[in-house]
Order: structure tokens, then C-alpha cells, then sequence
């Protein structure tokens, strides 16, 4: 459809400061092309990926249909 899309988690909110980090993504998709301005946009955000230690516990893991977890993150 020549179409891209962005998906935003709900993790933006575990972030210590969810509107800065929804205000850099904003800015990251609209200039996706300008290197430098990925660069300023990601820097100081704090930790990456808050939310993901919440998925190791989880008793299904999306790259395992069978609902068991194979390996280790």
C-alpha cells in the first residue's frame, strides 16, 4: 500500500519520562532521514526497552507458538 507505520507500546509509560519519550519519537518519525537529529532526539531518554523484563516471566513468548520458552533472553 506504500505504507509504514509505526508501533508504540505501552512501555513508553514504565519509561522514567514518558512525554519526552513520545516527543522524540514523534520527532524521529517525521525526520527519519537526518542522522544528526536521530542523534540529539535519542540522547538522555534514560533506560531502552523498560518493559521487556516484564516478558521474561510471561508464560507465552511471542517467537514460540507452543507457549513454552526455548533459550534465554
Amino acid at each position: 500500500l506504500g505504507m509504514d507505520g509505526v508501533f508504540v507500546g505501552s512501555g513508553i509509560f514504565k519509561s522514567g519520562d514518558p512525554a519526552k519519550r513520545a516527543r522524540a519519537m514523534v520527532q524521529a518519525v517525521t525526520h527519519f532521514r537526518d542522522a544528526k537529529i536521530l542523534k540529539e532526539l535519542s540522547t538522555d531518554l534514560g533506560e531502552a526497552m523498560v518493559g521487556i523484563q516484564d516478558l521474561k516471566a510471561a508464560s507465552v513468548n511471542f517467537r514460540d507458538r507452543e507457549g513454552t520458552l526455548h533459550g534465554t533472553w
